[in-house]
């Protein structure tokens, strides 16, 4: 029985050492463990601290430039509204020149129709009057010439009739004369 109990003693002393072991072993794991754990954490809070203060800078960074690009499309807006207001002023003024010249060429064109009509009207009836006198002064001329002519004719036949001496002549001439003083 003897080496029952060493057996047992021995199985005992192997299972008490590798309880120890395992003991020393788990211990060992937990301080790795927690080793680790506190390396994941304090790694864990340092990467932390990089994003806040990474993000903390960019913030100001974005809201500067958030700022900055609202304050620019702000100044565009105005200007775009002040340009839009120009170009409608300018447009509203066009239109009301437009429509004043062309009100004013309107009556324009109506006085000076209306002029031209009376010009027209009061030349062509001093024309008229002028072709009246011109014709009447034709006629006159006409009935002197066919007159003349016709006392011409007297004379020239009465002249032929008597004998030209310069007896003749003389008084010929002398009537002649005093028919050109009383015209």
């Amino acid at each position: 029985m003897g080496n029952l109990s060493d057996s047992v003693c021995t199985l005992v002393a192997d299972i008490t050492a590798a309880t120890h072991n395992r003991q020393t072993h788990l211990h060992a794991l937990r301080e790795e463990t927690r080793e680790a754990r506190q390396q994941c954490q304090s790694a864990l809070q340092e990467v932390g601290q990089s994003l806040r203060e990474h993000f903390a800078s960019h913030r100001a960074q974005r809201a500067t430039a958030t700022r900055v690009q609202r304050q620019a499309t702000h100044q565009f807006m105005g200007e775009i509204h002040r340009l839009h207001e120009q170009r409608r002023v300018t447009v509203s003024e066009l239109r009301s020149d437009a429509y004043n010249s062309i009100k004013r060429f309107g009556l324009e064109r109506q006085d000076m129709a209306k002029t031209v009509r009376e010009r027209f009207s009061s030349e062509g009836q001093a024309l008229q009057e002028a072709v009246q006198a011109i014709r009447a002064a034709a006629q006159a001329m006409v009935g002197e010439v066919v007159a003349d002519r016709c006392q011409a004719h007297q004379h020239w036949t009465e002249r032929l009739k008597k004998k030209v001496t310069p007896e003749a002549v003389a008084e010929a001439a002398a009537e002649v004369e005093e028919q050109g003083t009383k015209a």
